[in-house]
């Protein structure tokens, strides 16, 4: 753990995430909940440097987000990709993946707010095996997050950086969204820069792009932090790039 984060007292990781636990059986979650205890840290705002002592090559399960927001950005000699994480993620920094590669890969990491991990060490693997469903539920969030990040790449794959804005921020409300009165609220707090690196483009293009989107009333800022979208989302027409007037779908962003 590095000087700037700070160690918070052991934590029970099935009261923390609820979700883990909800495959398993009454008595299974009750005993479980009381097993799994493990150390945490809130890290603060800033660029992070993620503790991988003693975890890296062991069987380690991973860092599991408890709250907060963090930003992997993987560059190549030039701009970099970034990944959104959020509560519910589990990642594991030292696995890079491409060490003997020949591209010369640069990973860093942002937190955006104020996040609290979980370290899901060996001990705690070891605990954990005793229910299957919820090892298939850790490799479920592990699969989420592959295929949240693979919807974010064929986004910033998109013809139009106004259009590939607009995706993205409808993709982040389907899991941050909030229903409302006057539509959607997506709070979270990201910059022009961030959106850009989120979607393959230049924080110019975001800037332009949002500002059109707003003249359209299909975006506009909210009051605290963030963004609020109509209540419907719109249509995006594949085959001519545009987002057409909407139609009336189910909302999938969270209440």
């Amino acid at each position: 753990m590095s000087s700037r984060e700070h160690g918070h007292p052991p934590v029970r990781v099935l009261e923390r995430d609820p979700g883990l636990g909800e495959a398993l059986a009454a008595d299974d979650l009750v005993e479980a909940r009381r097993l799994l205890v493990t150390s945490a840290a809130l890290v603060p705002r800033g660029e992070w440097k993620p503790p991988c002592e003693g975890l890296a090559g062991s069987r380690s399960l991973g860092l599991l987000v408890l709250d907060g927001l963090i930003t992997r950005e993987v560059g190549l000699g030039g701009p970099a990709c970034a990944e959104l994480i959020g509560p519910g993620d589990l990642i594991r920094p030292w696995d890079v993946g491409v060490d003997d590669g020949p591209l010369p890969l640069e990973v860093s990491w942002r937190v955006l707010e104020p996040t609290t991990i979980a370290v899901l060490g060996a001990p705690f693997g070891v605990l954990a095996a005793q229910w299957p469903a919820l090892t298939a539920t850790l490799v479920a969030r592990a699969t989420r997050r592959a295929q949240t990040l693979a919807v974010t790449q064929a986004i910033g794959c998109t013809t139009g950086v106004e259009r590939r804005v607009l995706m993205l921020l409808w993709h982040l409300a389907d899991r941050w969204g909030r229903v409302g009165p006057d539509g959607i609220s997506v709070p979270l707090r990201l910059t022009h820069e961030t959106i850009g690196r989120l979607i393959a483009a230049r924080r110019p293009s975001v800037s332009s792009a949002m500002k059109k989107l707003e003249q359209q009333e299909l975006v506009r800022r909210s009051d605290g932090c963030g963004w609020l979208l109509s209540a419907v989302p719109p249509d995006f027409d594949v085959s001519s790039g545009r987002a057409l007037p909407a139609s009336p779908p189910q909302l999938t962003a969270a209440a």
